[in-house]
């Protein structure tokens, strides 16, 4: 075919032939596809024009309409094309031809195999101008498969022409717009197809809504291609266009200014362009409303970093540069972003800030591209053709910057930058600016500013380059590597290297490293000044130490090398300096060791370095141990010749150099030896060099005169460099090391840094300089003692020094005055001391520091001891007295005057620390601080100073009274004179206490000055409301009052005597109690008791406290009373129990001796005087008597309701004996009362107070007194007899059983004494009889088995009292305990109770009754269930049934407890005259309750009672089921629960009976219901009788078959008369279908065989007719649901499918009946059936159908849904 076009056309020909022919076969496609394929693969070069001429025709020939092809002809056609494509190219006809021959077999292939047929085809060929019409059809009928043939190589070709043709006309056709859309969605569509139809788009962007939303999904889905387009499409349509275009789609609807706002903020670039063009359009109009807002937004925009939206931001830079407006802020910061910032938008800032902005502008935003390789070009090229001036320190740079090559241009650069910082006019901004960019981050503009600093360093001199190189080493020292620079370091650093690398690599680390290192090395290289240097000065000294520090402190051996080479033969010094001051100790100290080394020749040194041997042992006490280290190793060499020089000979310290101390070599040679010899011991231990200092320089007492020489010259030589070094750190660590060194030649040589302690303001000094302070100050200690004492001057400089560190350096005074404390004070001499202390007290009195004042007090109280000392300076110290002892004149000047208040306090500080510590017992020192205090009466502001004072001297007399000291000399008239003046509270107390433990020592003295204090005391302190005070008190009246009493009792023996005797002094104490705070009161009078004795003068007190509020206390009751007796009965209450009762005896006898008095009886004396009542002199004695009775009567009643019980029993004799007398001294006063008809109300008082006793006194004093009062008292009206019944009632309960024992006999006496009182006629007020009851209750309720005879007896009594309404209550609670207690005893009596009771409750509604009546029915029931007879039965039966729920617990005990013989016939005789006889219609409740009682009583008895009762209780039931007859004998009202009820109680009674007995009974209520004629009763009996029926099948199952056949019979004859009356019955016809649903669904039940199921089927059938002639509205459901349930239980019970297929069909018939109602139970029942059934009712499924499908077309929609239902369930049924 290749060689021979005729084989070729021959074999083209095979297929159309065999089309024609219609012979075409698999074969023949076949072979058609294989040999083209393979004849189209071999033609590498294409086909010629003639071979397509009959290939073409051929191969197309399948796919015309002309011949019918089969389908695998037709791909084989196809994928013949698509191979034709790849190896011609075809002109677009002939093109446009086959892609129009391949649409017409889109139903051979699917639409994705057609699609990529068609892009095959395309895709290697010339892009068509346009589609066949029928080729885009197709493509648009398919679009959902262009996800995956624009996935395809070449799609585009199809698809560009595609989307020309269908755009112009989608807004008219919905399906060209969803093909569009398929192509934008598709997220494998090429970027030149989306582009294309992109710029479509924009082109008709105004053709309707299809366009904009194309539009918007290209945005959201292509943003790159969408920003293409929109540039593309600004070429053609103009900028307005397109950015109308974009801001109309990403803000449809939205115009005006808030569209642009939006749009500014777009997340697209192209739209926050159009939208920033916008904003400045309108302010370059003027057409803008609010410009404010449009420049801060067009501002925010600055930092975008799309080109196209900066371009329009600097489209128009006047609308940036406005007068409110900087943009250049904005623009800086946006130029921080060096990397992401595209080369387009960088070049809009920088031309804009070229052309707009301030020099500082323009160098913060060209500096860090002027070295990028890629962006430098472009930077240049701005400056060069923007504006020549105000471009600051870039002015000229773009001219230099034309060199040819890179380093020429960089080093240009950077020489005129310099230039231009020089020339500034003022240097400091732009030195600044420098070192800002030297700092930065960013490598690029760190590094120019490091090569501009490097050329200005070269180009400065003098101390300006000074100035500039301490900032450069700053600035610089943080970026230097930590790895060290190249060994070849000159090479490294020389200017042709160090930019060739700038040029060559920039933005490298090395490279900056490298600029680093050139740059420090020209700051090392800096000569020094001419000046005159101290290498060991502080930072901040010299500059130029400073800087070669600063560089030496880089981590750089190479730097430091450089540093060492230019510092020369100062090296060494500054080596050390390094060491004292910087943190790169260790590399000094080595270099140090280097240095020294190299200066030695032989064993010989060259210099003698002893200057540096103080730094060098401040190294040897580093914290450091690699610092110890080096420094042990740097130990100069010692020994050899003397060196021919002093290395640094007076260039050290500068101008202090004169200050400094020289050793000679030999003692340089054994110090440095010294060293070298422990060097281990400083290498191994941080605080071994104080140790080594203290042995190396102070001298032993065992060492000889020339060795203690050599170490005072070392300590001298330490010292001297201490004090002219200027550093205070060197300083206080030369100090520290020699703080142990305790030599006096160390604070004679520094005496000049002790003139500088103090000077200037503490507050404003460094930590160093207070700390040099403290060590100054700690160097004068007890071994400077004998040098200051010599020595005048230093004496001098001392004090001066510790007068300006008192002033407000607290820290440094501390300091000097520890020293004082720890030896200094002890080793000067007395005249030395003295002067000191005064000093120090003047420093103290007159610094404004706490602290000072408090050092100088702490150091007084440790150093001044001695009690000799002590004298000397309180009499030199003390106010008004002349020196009598010639002092030492001083040469100080004085600071401050003598006057007396400076005396005063120099006083009171020196007695303030004195009193800190405890004083030496010395007669003389007490003495002396008397005449002290003495000395301060005239002096005014005296009181703190008299209270140190008189704290010393209760110091002194404490250590003066324990050793027995001398009271001679000892003046207390001194105390009595501050008490006397005292204006002060806590002086006069202070002294008070004084005077008290003076008086130990002067008790003779005390004696005369005792009274006067004690009435200042009276009049001046008790009134006083503060705890001191009554502290004060107390103690006094400690020390005074046993005194006083001791007096009274010698000569006064009796009892009477002494408590007159004592009268006047008590009552002058009680009289001055108004005038003592309340809160205090009980406090001080409970103390004066029991100092007094309060066997002797508790009582006296008390009643003179009573007596003073008589007239008061009289006319008050209640609260008010207890408030006014408040204080007596507080003070008695804090006494124990026996003393309060003895001293209510003592108060009671003073009752009878002023009832004496009132009744002018000439032998009473009572105690308390008449005349005092409130100072009433014209008040009689009796009356004032009668008056005091009456008070301390109340007192007693009030004190006798604050005690408590008093023991037990036999407990406490003595308690016993005193309650006695009181109850007999009360009894007494009650009697003398009641007989005076004026003193009533006092015997009322004297009464209550007697009952409370009684309630507090043991349980047989408390009988034995009642007792005698019922004995005495037996008016009902009685005051007392009541109180005493009242507390019978409430304590006899309290009683326990052991004391019960005790009390039994006189237990029965009360009951008689209670039972007389009883006796007594009732009057109008019941109370007392009340009270008697009540008694008799609580003594029932504990009473014992001995007292029941006496108990007994008062049974017959209450009887005849109850009949009074008032009592009737109280009567039955006495009934309710006794029962129980007397059993037996009460069988004579039970009749009357009962009745009584039952009495009692007749025609009484009052719960209250009812409820006491109910309870002692129940404790004759509980006690004597036997003794009920029919009587009292039939009584109390009427009584619960009367109250049916008030009794119900009644009722259930009598169930429980009468027997069934008495109870059974008692409740047929109850059923007749409660609901047979009665006239009165009974309510259910009252049903409900009778058969409750008969079905408990009937559960309770036994069978055989039951058996026995049997007719009656029958007659009861018949009669009690006819509740629901209307003509029934029964007089009760119906309810469902009553008969409900009934049929319990019957059910009760069926489960007592065997089958024997029950048939009889069964047959009975059958023939009771089916028996009788009339019809009204008979359907009333038999719903009664079905109910009945239910229940037993619910209760007996299976065992009732027989009574059900026996049943059955009425039933069928009460269904078919309900089937044919037209208006059955309905409740008749529910409760008999429940029955007889109840009777099929029992599970033993054999009754129901197939045979009676078919008979009972066209009953129970016919009663679906019945429902809806009922006519029910409310329980309808009930009984439909009713009904088929029977028939589901019927079904259950039929025993084979042949019953089951009668009820089906039977039921089924019925949905043929006229009545619509009757159709649609018959079908709910049927339902029902098959939901129930529906597995053994799948034979049957047929038939049913048959019957649904009537249904289903019945007129009544209704029907048709039951239909449909009950299609649902026998499909359900046929499908399990």
């Amino acid at each position: 075919m290749r060689k021979t076009s005729q084989v070729a056309r021959f074999v083209a020909s095979v297929l159309p032939e065999a089309l024609k022919a219609q012979a075409v076969s698999d074969a023949v496609v076949s072979f058609n596809a294989s040999v083209f394929l393979d004849f189209f693969s071999a033609a590498d070069g294409g086909l010629k024009e003639e071979t397509l001429a009959f290939l073409l025709p051929a191969l197309v020939a399948p796919l015309s309409g002309g011949v019918k092809a089969s389908n695998n002809c037709l791909v084989g056609s196809l994928l013949l094309l698509a191979a034709l494509a790849q190896k011609c190219r075809l002109a677009q006809d002939a093109t446009r031809s086959i892609i129009k021959s391949i649409v017409k077999a889109k139903k051979a292939v699917s639409p994705a195999q057609l699609q990529a047929t068609l892009v095959a085809v395309t895709g290697p060929l010339e892009q068509l101008t346009d589609l066949p019409k029928g080729v885009v059809e197709a493509l648009v009928a398919n679009s959902d498969a262009f996800a995956d043939t624009l996935q395809l190589d070449g799609s585009e070709k199809l698809f560009v022409p595609f989307c020309a043709m269908v755009l112009p006309t989608c807004e008219d056709n919905e399906a060209y717009a969803e093909a569009l859309s398929a192509v934008v969605q598709a997220a494998t569509a090429p970027a030149s197809v989306i582009n294309a139809l992109g710029m479509l788009l924009f082109a008709n962007a105004k053709s309707g809504t299809t366009v904009g939303t194309l539009l918007g999904a290209i945005k959201q889905r292509r943003p790159d291609v969408f920003a293409a387009c929109v540039e593309e499409s600004k070429t053609t349509l103009g900028d307005a266009a397109v950015d109308e275009t974009v801001l109309a789609l990403s803000m449809p609807g939205s115009k005006g200014k808030a569209r642009m706002f939006v749009a500014s903020s777009d997340a697209d670039a192209a739209v926050r362009a159009a939208g920033v063009r916008e904003m400045v359009q309108a302010l370059s109009a003027g057409t803008a409303d609010d410009e404010d807002a449009i420049r801060e937004t067009l501002l925010t925009r600055i930092a975008d970093p799309s080109p196209a939206v900066l371009e329009a931001l600097y489209a128009s830079p006047a609308v940036l540069l406005h007068e409110n407006v900087d943009p250049l802020p904005a623009i800086l910061a946006a130029l921080q972003s060096t990397e992401d910032l595209p080369k387009a938008a960088l070049k809009s800032h920088l031309s804009f800030v070229a052309a707009h902005g301030k020099p500082l502008d323009v160098e913060r935003a060209f500096w860090p591209w002027l070295l990028r390789k890629k962006r430098a070009e472009m930077v240049w090229e701005i400056l060069a053709t923007g504006k020549k001036e105000g471009l600051g320190l870039l002015s000229g740079c773009a001219a230099v910057a034309t060199a040819s090559g890179e380093e020429d241009k960089i080093v240009n650069v950077t020489k005129r930058i310099a230039e231009n910082v020089l020339a500034a006019p003022a240097l400091e901004p732009q030195l600044a600016f420098l070192f800002q960019m030297a700092q930065e981050d960013e490598q690029h503009s760190a590094l120019l500013a490091l090569l501009v600093l490097r050329a200005l360093l070269l180009q400065m001199t003098g101390e300006h380059q000074l100035a500039l190189a301490a900032r450069t080493v700053e600035a610089c020292e943080t970026r230097v590597a930590p790895q060290d620079w190249p060994s070849e370091f000159d090479e490294y650093i020389a200017e042709s290297a160090l930019f060739h690398a700038v040029a060559a690599k920039p933005s490298k680390a090395s490279t900056i490293q490298r600029a680093l290192a050139s740059l420090l090395s020209i700051v090392s290289s800096i000569p020094a000044p001419t000046v005159t240097l101290d290498w060991f000065a502080p930072a901040s000294t010299h500059r130029y130490v400073d800087i070669a520090r600063n560089l030496y402190a880089i981590p750089s051996p190479s730097l430091r090398a450089a540093v060492m080479r230019a510092r020369g033969g100062a090296a060494l010094l500054f080596l050390f300096g390094v060491v004292l001051h910087d943190s790169a100790k260790v590399a000094a100290i080595k270099h140090a060791q280097a240095f020294i080394t190299a200066s030695v020749t032989g064993n010989n040194l060259k210099w003698d370095v002893q200057i540096v041997l103080p730094a060098l042992l401040v190294a040897l006490g580093d914290e450091d141990q690699a610092v110890r280290r080096a420094a042990a190793e740097a130990i100069p060499p010692h020994g050899g010749r003397d060196p021919k020089a002093v290395y640094g000979y007076d260039e050290v310290y500068g101008a202090q150099t004169e200050l400094v101390q020289y050793l000679d070599w030999d003692d340089v040679s054994k110090f440095s030896k010294t060293l070298a010899e422990h060097k281990e011991h400083f290498v191994q231990d941080a605080s071994f060099l104080p140790i080594f200092l203290q042995q190396a320089v102070e001298h032993q007492a065992r060492e000889s005169t020339q060795v203690g020489l050599h170490k005072q010259r070392v300590l001298c030589f330490l010292c001297s460099h201490a004090v002219a070094c200027a550093s205070p750190a060197t300083k206080v660590a030369l100090l520290r090391a020699l703080e142990h060194v305790t030599d006096g030649a160390k604070a004679c040589v520094i005496v000049p840094l002790l003139a500088d302690v103090g000077v200037g303001s503490a507050e404003q000094s460094t930590a160093e300089e207070r700390e040099l302070a403290k060590l100054v100050a700690s160097a004068y200690n007890a071994g400077a003692a004998l040098a200051l004492q010599e020595d005048s001057t230093l004496w001098t400089a001392y004090m001066d020094a510790l007068e300006r560190c008192g002033g407000d350096d607290a820290q440094t005074f501390s300091a000097f005055v520890k020293q004082v404390q720890k030896g200094l004070f002890a080793a000067l001499d007395e005249e030395r001391k003295l002067e000191l202390v005064k000093f120090l007290l003047n420093v103290g009195v007159t610094s404004t520091s706490s602290d000072v004042y408090n050092s100088v007090k702490s150091t007084i109280t440790v150093v001044v001891t001695d009690s000799k000392l002590l004298v000397s300076l309180l009499r030199q110290l003390r106010p008004g007295t002349s020196p009598s002892v010639e002092e030492r004149a001083s040469k100080r000047t004085k600071t401050t005057d003598a006057s007396p208040e400076a005396g005063v306090q120099s006083l009171t500080l020196f007695v303030e620390a004195i009193v800190a510590r405890k004083l030496p017992s010395s007669s003389e020192l007490v003495v002396t601080l008397l005449d002290t205090l003495a000395s301060l009466a005239e002096i005014p502001g005296k009181t703190y100073t008299q209270q140190l004072v008189m704290t010393a001297l209760d110091t002194c007399a404490d250590a003066g009274s324990s050793k027995g000291a001398n009271s001679a000399g000892v003046r207390l008239d001194v105390l009595v004179d501050v008490i006397r003046s005292a204006e002060n509270p806590q002086t006069l107390h202070q002294a008070l206490l004084l005077f008290a433990k003076m008086a130990k020592l002067a008790p003779d003295s005390m004696v005369y000055n005792i009274m006067p204090v004690f009435t200042f005391m009276g009049s001046s302190v008790v009134h006083r409301d503060d705890s001191y005070s009554f502290h004060v008190v107390q103690k006094t009246l400690e020390m005074v009052v046993p005194v006083m009493v001791a007096s009274l009792k010698t000569s006064n023996a009796s009892g009477a005597d002494l408590h007159l005797a004592a009268r006047p002094l008590l009552k002058s104490l009680t009289d001055a109690a108004a005038h003592i705070p309340r809160h205090r009161r009980t406090m001080f009078f409970t103390q004066l008791v029991q100092i007094l004795g309060p066997d002797d003068f508790l009582a006296s007190v008390c009643l003179l406290l009573v007596d003073a509020h008589t007239k008061k206390a009289v006319r008050q009751s209640g609260d008010d009373l207890k408030n006014t007796l408040s204080l007596p009965l507080g003070v008695l209450g804090h006494f124990k129990t026996g003393q309060q009762l003895a001293a209510l005896r003592d108060i009671l006898s003073e009752c009878q001796e002023l009832v004496g008095v009132a009744n002018s009886n000439a032998g009473a004396h009572s105690f308390l005087p008449q005349a005092s009542i409130d100072q009433e002199a014209s008040v009689s004695p009796p009356s004032a008597a009668k008056k005091q009775v009456h008070a301390v009567l109340l007192f007693a009643r009030e004190a006798f309701f604050s005690l408590a019980r008093v023991g037990k029993p036999g407990q406490d004799t003595a308690l016993g004996a005193k309650i006695k007398e009181c109850i007999l001294l009360l009894l007494t006063l009650v009697t003398a009362l009641q007989s005076q008809d004026d003193s009533r109300d006092i015997a009322s008082v004297a009464s209550s107070a007697l009952v409370k006793l009684l309630s507090i006194s043991p349980v047989q004093i408390f009988m034995a007194s009642v007792l005698d009062i019922l004995r005495t008292e037996q008016d009902p009206n009685s005051v007392l007899l009541r109180q005493a019944l009242e507390l019978l009632r409430d304590r006899v309960p309290q009683i326990t059983l052991s004391a019960r024992h005790q009390i039994s006999e006189p237990m029965r006496e009360l009951v008689g004494l209670v039972c007389t009182v009883l006796k007594s006629s009732v009057t109008p007020d019941p109370a007392g009889h009340i009270l008697a009851l009540r008694t008799l209750q609580a003594i029932a309720a504990s009473s014992l088995p001995d007292e029941a005879p006496s108990l007994a007896e008062s049974v017959v009594i209450v009887l005849q009292v109850g009949s009074n309404a008032a009592l009737v209550e109280d009567s039955l609670s006495l009934f309710t305990l006794l029962t129980p207690k007397l059993g037996p005893r009460m069988v004579s009596h039970f009749r009357d109770v009962v009745e009584f009771c039952v009495n009692a409750a007749n025609g009484v509604s009052d719960p209250s009754r009812q409820q006491h009546v109910q309870d002692a029915l129940l404790a004759l029931l509980t006690s004597l269930p036997l003794f009920w007879g029919n009587f009292e039965l039939d009584k109390a039966l009427s009584l619960a049934l009367e109250h049916p729920l008030l009794y119900d617990h009644f009722r259930r005990q009598i169930a429980k407890r009468v027997p069934g013989t008495t109870l059974l016939p008692g409740l047929s005789r109850a059923w007749k005259v409660v609901f047979v006889e009665s006239s009165s219609r009974r309510p259910p409740a009252t049903a409900l309750a009778f058969f409750d009682l008969v079905k408990r009583a009937i559960q309770a008895a036994a069978r055989e009672e039951v058996s026995t009762h049997l007719k009656a209780v029958s007659a009861l039931f018949l009669s009690a089921l006819d509740l629901r007859n209307p003509q029934r004998s029964v007089n009760a009202e119906f309810s469902q629960g009553a008969e409900d009820s009934v049929i319990a109680a019957f059910l009760q009674l069926v489960i007592k009976l065997n089958e024997v007995a029950f048939t009889p009974v069964f047959r009975q209520l059958y023939d009771w219901a089916f028996g009788n004629g009339d019809l009204t009763a008979s359907g009333a009996r038999q719903i009664t009788f079905s109910r009945v029926m239910a229940s037993l099948l619910d209760t007996f199952k299976g065992l009732m078959d027989p009574y059900v056949i026996l049943a059955m019979d009425g039933v069928v004859q009460i269904l078919e008369a309900c089937a044919s009356r037209d208006a059955p019955d309905a409740d008749l016809w529910l409760n008999t279908v429940v029955l007889v649903r109840k009777s099929l669904a029992v599970e033993d039940s054999a009754y129901w065989r197939d045979d009676r199921i078919r008979k009972f089927l066209p009953v129970l059938v016919s009663q679906i007719a019945v429902v809806p002639r009922m006519r029910l509205a409310e329980a309808e459901a009930q009984h439909k649901t009713t009904l088929a349930e029977t028939f589901s239980a019927l079904a259950l019970s039929a025993g084979d499918s042949a019953a089951l297929k009668d009820i089906n069909l039977a039921i089924l018939m019925q949905t043929r009946d006229d009545d619509a109602g009757v159709r649609l139970l018959a079908l709910a029942c049927a339902d029902a059936l098959w939901r129930e059934h529906g597995v053994a009712l799948q034979g049957f499924t047929a038939e049913t159908e048959t019957f649904i499908v009537e249904c289903a077309e019945d007129d009544n929609d209704d029907v048709g849904k039951a239909a449909r239902r009950l299609q649902k369930s026998v499909d359900a049924a046929s499908m399990s």
